[in-house]
């Protein structure tokens, strides 16, 4: 910079140096949101305010200029929806669409409803949801719509500083998604690897961006190690030769990260906002099974055995990773991508909330990073 003083003709140089350094884009993700069971329980009883989740990570999404988390729950009223279930789930999520408040004052810019929960309601669930998200200027990720299961999906553009990222959403789960999928119109985005290296190509091609991030809802619920990773080998393999990123969510559960090809797996984030994973949250049902209300007595009973567990019990599936991915004008910057870890915790007023482990970010695959699973030459994909 002091040449910039000293010679007054190169100022236009150290200007255009300082303005390219100050060109980024930075978006966080986040695991898994649903407002299902006692945390919509005790927003209807007024026990606790719809800022109150994410009212400790507010500030730390505040750092990036966008934020997108994977919604996990339908919308809508259970009377409503009720009627619209045609296919035996052990268990169906719906939220009061007012909790989305939560997300909109935290600073929530995007959801991906790319997940096995959105046709928990048919498809009568899954407009309705569409609808309450763009209600509360929200935009919805991972849905498409047509007859073919397959059909393309509407990218989200974040963009920023002359810098382009697209993110592409999609369910990589047979049962919940594919399976349900079926002879619907609306529903969320499948992925197939063949047909979404088309579409990422035809989004590349279309839209220009600087960098291009597939948010995958994948994996074995609540097992440590992502999904079966020798099974996902060569389907990593592809996605590493057209996608920057790869985000991953469904376990409930957090695993690590690491580089292939250049292209950064950020591993399953894990629950950001999600009950503890125990048999009392199963029970948090309005309805029951043969759609009878459930007395409130009983529901009283079930939320004081929740919240016991809640406060007293810590595995896995109370932990979550954010993840701040940094991008320029050459596409990911890996030296200023970081990562954060959240757990759930729960209030005297029982009211489930977010808190940040630490407030430092690491940086991911640095030499502090303990949970870096590899880098381009050795990782759970390849390892020579």
């Amino acid at each position: 910079m002091w040449c910039c003083l000293i010679f007054p003709w190169t100022f236009l140089l150290c200007f255009d140096y300082v303005l390219s350094k100050s060109k980024s884009l930075e978006l966080i993700f986040g695991g898994d949101v649903t407002f299902y069971g006692p945390i919509d329980y005790h927003f209807q009883n007024g026990d606790c305010s719809y800022e109150r989740p994410f009212q400790n990570v507010k500030e730390v999404f505040a750092e990036g200029d966008f934020t997108m988390v994977n919604l996990e729950t339908t919308l809508g009223n259970i009377e409503e929806l009720k009627d619209n279930t045609t296919v035996k789930k052990l268990i169906r999520f719906t939220s009061d669409p007012q909790a989305l408040e939560s997300l909109r004052k935290a600073g929530v810019s995007t959801v991906t409803v790319a997940n096995n929960h959105l046709l928990d309601f048919g498809e009568r669930g899954v407009n309705n949801t569409l609808n309450e998200i763009r209600k509360y200027g929200i935009k919805p990720s991972g849905y498409s719509i047509g007859k073919n299961i397959y059909e393309y999906q509407e990218p989200i553009i974040f963009e920023k500083n002359g810098i382009r990222v697209c993110v592409l959403s999609y369910c990589n789960n047979r049962e919940g998604c594919k399976r349900l999928r079926k002879g619907k119109t609306t529903g969320p985005a499948i992925f197939n690897t063949r047909r979404a290296m088309k579409e990422i190509d035809y989004v590349r091609k279309k839209l220009k961006p600087n960098a291009l991030i597939v948010y995958l809802h994948q994996g074995k619920e609540y097992a440590i190690v992502s999904g079966k990773q020798e099974g996902l080998k060569e389907k990593f393999e592809e996605i590493a030769t057209q996608a920057d990123v790869v985000v991953e969510s469904h376990t409930h559960v957090t695993s690590g990260h690491f580089y292939h090809n250049k292209t950064l797996f950020t591993g399953q984030l894990g629950n950001l906002l999600f009950p503890l994973h125990h048999p009392t949250v199963r029970r948090f049902n309005p309805m029951s099974d043969d759609g009878k209300n459930i007395s409130d007595s009983t529901l009283k009973k079930i939320d004081d055995s929740w919240y016991m567990a809640q406060k007293n019990f810590k595995n896995p599936s109370a932990r979550s990773k954010l993840v701040k991915l940094h991008f320029g004008k050459n596409g990911l910057v890996s030296r200023k991508t970081k990562y954060m870890y959240t757990c759930n915790e729960v209030d005297s007023n029982r009211c489930l909330y977010v808190k940040p482990s630490s407030k430092k970010w690491t940086v991911i695959c640095s030499r502090e990073d303990k949970d870096c699973e590899g880098v381009t030459n050795c990782n759970f994909i390849d390892c020579q």
